[in-house]
Parts: C-alpha cells; structure tokens; sequence
C-alpha cells in the first residue's frame, strides 16, 4: 500500500512488519495508550517536584506536550495511514509546532497557544514553544534558565505544569472512551471543546 502522505510515497506495511500491527490498533487503544503514557510523565514529574529537579522537571514538559496533542490528533483527525506514517518515522515528520497548530484549529477551534508571542519579565517577548524546543535540546541558554529559576518560582511552575497535565490525561481519556463507545467524532470534538472551556479562560482574558 502506497503511503498517501504528500512527500512520501512508500509502502510503509511492505516495509516494515511492525508497522503493520499499528495499523490493525484500535484508534480509541491508541488514544489510551497516549493518556497513559502522558500519566506516566505526570507521577515521574511528580517526584521530580518533591525533589526540586527543576531542570529534570523542564525537559519532560514537551513530551508531555507531545502526548496530548498527539493523542488529540490520532484520536480525531488522522487517518490510519497517516498515523501509519508517522510511526514510520519517515519524512515528511508533523513536528509538535505544526501538529498543535492544526489540533487547536480543527479541534479547539483556538489559535495555537504554544507558538503564540508571549510577553515575560523586562518586557521580554518569548514563544511557549521556544522554551520547549530549548530544553529538549539542551543548550546553553536552557542551563542559564534552570540555574536562575529560584525555588519560588519553581514551586510554582510545578503545581500549575502538574495541574495542567492532569487535565489533559482527562480529555484523553474522554476520547479514549467516548471513541470505544462508538460516539461521533464531531460530538467527541463538541465534548473536548466544553471541557477546555472550563478549564482556560477565553482568549483576550489576562487575568
């Protein structure tokens, strides 16, 4: 089977046999599987809270990211050659910037709150994402970040960064569910879009 993703072309099932497997998973198995996952990284990060590991803390916040909008997308927008391909790990990738920028379109009905242009301390402008991209690469920059985050600011991040993947692991799981009870994924997409909004603020809302 010709891989239908644009830039691509292989047989990724001929290719690969595990690849195979994947494409014979139920969509709402995947969905769970990320959400536990996702849980998984919420216990460890946990701990790395109690033990103030700020820099340990840090890096798992992207894969977290990487869970739930991942989740999200395979869950109630990708075909199953699509999630095909991307467990192939063939070129063209759906990196975490444009994968959360569809997902908060199609299923948020939202800007992208990630890629967003953020204002910080001094008036400095910043992206969520940059921050992301930096401490998974571990550049310098993101050393200087960890060494200067003093315990209180540390502190909370932790509760607001824990409370935030806890509520994720609930949409996912929602989906998971809603997806095996055989609900419409226009009706799952209403569901999520109710829960977030109980959840975030409306846009424009700075307080």
């Amino acid at each position: 089977m010709t891989c239908p993703v644009p830039g691509c072309g292989q047989d990724h099932l001929e290719k690969d046999g595990v690849l195979k497997v994947i494409h014979g998973i139920e969509t709402s198995k995947l969905v769970y599987d990320y959400m536990a996952l996702l849980t998984e990284l919420g216990v460890s990060m946990q701990s790395d809270a109690i033990g103030n590991r700020k820099g340990a803390f840090i890096t798992r916040l992207r894969d977290c990211e990487e869970c739930y909008f991942k989740g999200l997308w395979v869950g109630l927008m990708a075909t199953p050659e699509e999630i095909v391909h991307d467990a192939s790990g063939e070129r063209p990738r759906r990196m975490l910037a444009k994968l959360e920028k569809i997902v908060s379109e199609t299923v948020f009905n939202e800007e992208t709150r990630l890629s967003a242009t953020l204002v910080g301390p001094s008036s400095t402008k910043f992206k969520a994402m940059d921050v992301l991209n930096t401490s998974t690469h571990l550049t310098a920059l993101f050393l200087l970040h960890r060494s200067h985050l003093t315990d209180m600011d540390a502190k909370d991040m932790y509760a607001k960064a824990l409370k935030h993947i806890h509520v994720e692991a609930a949409h996912l799981k929602y989906v998971s569910e809603a997806l095996e009870c055989g609900k419409d994924k226009k009706d799952i997409i209403c569901g999520i879009r109710s829960m977030r909004k109980d959840t975030y603020p409306p846009k424009g809302n700075t307080e």
